[in-house]
């Protein structure tokens, strides 16, 4: 159980802008497709691992702000793809992911969908096995958990269920065995570890472990 749910929380370098699927999975890397393209980083055959793109200016050069981030497998197909903006302060320039923002597998799938907010995940939020079946089903607002929540098995089954108010899971959790028998029931309070990931429940685990 902690091994999916910890592959679930690492999805967030993650990430792509309103172009379709099909189009964001072809073989086409942004430096030879849209104005305000910079390669970061590079393999040593000389293909991008990673691509920023930045608003241009009157004369078509790049500036600050930075709209779009992508990096690449080896194989050169797309790995992480988000939106961002940029904001200025007093003291830093922050770029920010805000917009739909994927991650791949290498073989094309999806592995992560989600949604950003000047940084922070907004809206439904979800993570999928490499077969392409659902690995987690949720929902944020703000950078916080709401709402139900569902895991998976890798054969589809569910796995956990429950709900979140303000990033801390509440009422009744779930869990069920990979025939889809529930094994275990808990009824969240204070003292309980419901969903085992939200700060509460992390809080409790190191106590108990003490």
């Amino acid at each position: 159980m902690k091994k999916y749910l910890v592959i679930a929380l690492l999805t967030f370098a993650v990430f792509t802008s309103c172009t379709n699927k099909t189009e964001r999975n072809k073989e086409v890397f942004l430096e030879d497709t849209l104005p305000g393209s910079v390669v970061v980083q590079m393999y040593e055959d000389s293909t991008p691992a990673l691509v920023r793109v930045f608003k241009v200016d009157a004369a078509g050069n790049p500036t600050y702000e930075m709209l779009r981030e992508v990096q690449y497998y080896k194989s050169h197909k797309p790995y992480t793809d988000c939106s961002y903006t940029t904001v200025v302060t007093d003291s830093n320039v922050l770029n920010l992911r805000n917009g739909p923002a994927f991650a791949y597998f290498e073989n094309g799938n999806v592995q992560t969908e989600a949604f950003y907010i000047d940084g922070k995940e907004n809206g439904d939020y979800n993570v999928y096995f490499e077969n392409g079946k659902p690995l987690l089903q949720g929902h944020y607002d703000h950078g916080l958990r709401t709402g139900g929540w569902k895991f998976y098995y890798e054969n589809g089954n569910l796995r956990k269920c429950g709900s979140f108010e303000n990033d801390i899971c509440v009422g009744k959790w779930l869990d069920y065995n990979e025939k889809g028998e529930v094994v275990k029931e808990v009824e969240t309070d204070e003292k309980s570890i419901g969903c085992g990931i939200c700060p509460k429940c992390v809080e409790l685990s190191k106590k108990s472990i003490k």
